[in-house]
């Protein structure tokens, strides 16, 4: 699964937790993920919409690299070292790192150089989540749970000072609004009415979301968020819903806190409680009267007995007459 850094877990966040027979906030897997690596080719040009075809195509290939590594002690996952970043510095190291911090088994902060969550538990089931900025003591995002016996079946999430400073503004763009919206020019819109309506409001207003979430069996084949949104002309009624299909295998990252919840940015998908691997997303977006958008990936794996080797993950969707079809392979190669 991607990840743009620790907080492609922003809102990664709101997804935090599956359901499961153990406590809440514990990571285990049967098989344990020690490297991740990644591929993609990208097309490009003038479509045409009638026929689905690209003209004046343009390609970009990424060839087989190392993503992520995965350092555990014993059962435990302490760090996941990030090799591509897109906000965080590399360092002398040549990574970014991310630090998992436990209380027994839970979770309870997971830390990067700038941001950290912290969690809050009721028992064995989480209640909320918190991320920082480090140095500051007051959230920037705040995340409450509801459950229906052992499962999530909503998560009213809250941002602070979204549009005070160019900093937060970064991290929305590439974290958050990013997450909820299939493409860039979607992410870039949602930004700028965020901005505004925050622009509008105090500068400590926070402004919530729940996410609602459809179980079938032990995979989410349904989310659905409704909020408002004010823009120039007032307040802008906006939904975002989508709808997941599934193999029967087993996704080797259900209940883990970052790289589980990391293909919300992308497509909806909430790998952190499904028991199985996704295999098509539909994801609807409607921001007011007049506009609106859909949008299908696809995903095929390749697997050595119950566990994926190979995800690949190809996309089409269109913006002012341009037409792109990303194609990504993400490698899995596990603890011996």
């Amino acid at each position: 699964m991607r990840k743009k850094t620790l907080f492609a877990a922003s809102l990664a966040l709101m997804v935090l937790m599956a359901a499961c027979t153990e406590k809440e906030g514990v990571y285990n897997p049967e098989k344990k993920i020690s490297k991740v690596y990644k591929s993609s080719v990208s097309h490009y040009g003038q479509y045409d919409s009638e026929t689905g075809t690209l003209y004046n195509q343009n390609t970009h290939r990424q060839e087989k690299q190392l993503w992520e590594e995965w350092i555990w002690e014993g059962s435990k996952l302490t760090q996941i070292r990030v090799y591509e970043n897109e906000i965080e510095p590399y360092g002398k190291e040549g990574y970014a790192a991310i630090n998992f911090t436990y209380d027994g088994k839970q979770i309870q902060r997971i830390a990067s150089a700038d941001e950290y969550m912290s969690f809050v538990y009721d028992g064995k089931k989480l209640q909320q989540i918190q991320i920082f900025a480090t140095g500051n003591s007051e959230p920037s995002e705040t995340y409450t749970f509801t459950h229906d016996g052992n499962k999530i079946t909503q998560i009213d999430f809250a941002f602070q000072d979204i549009a005070i400073n160019s900093y937060n503004i970064r991290l929305m763009k590439k974290l958050v609004l990013s997450n909820i919206v299939p493409t860039t020019p979607m992410a870039e819109k949602a930004i700028a009415d965020l901005g505004i309506a925050v622009a509008k409001s105090s500068a400590k207003a926070m402004m919530p979301i729940p996410l609602k979430l459809t179980w079938t069996g032990d995979n989410i084949t349904g989310i659905d968020a409704s909020y408002t949104l004010t823009d120039w002309g007032g307040p802008v009624a906006c939904n975002i819903s989508g709808t997941f299909a599934f193999d029967d295998k087993n996704n080797p990252h259900q209940n883990n806190f970052l790289t589980g919840l990391n293909n919300w940015q992308e497509d909806g998908t909430l790998p952190v409680f499904n028991k199985n691997n996704v295999t098509k997303s539909t994801m609807k977006v409607k921001y007011g009267s007049d506009y609106s958008d859909t949008e299908e990936i696809i995903y095929a794996y390749t697997y050595d007995g119950e566990w994926p080797l190979t995800q690949l993950e190809v996309r089409h969707y269109e913006d002012e007459g341009y037409g792109y079809i990303d194609s990504i392979t993400f490698y899995y190669e596990y603890v011996k």
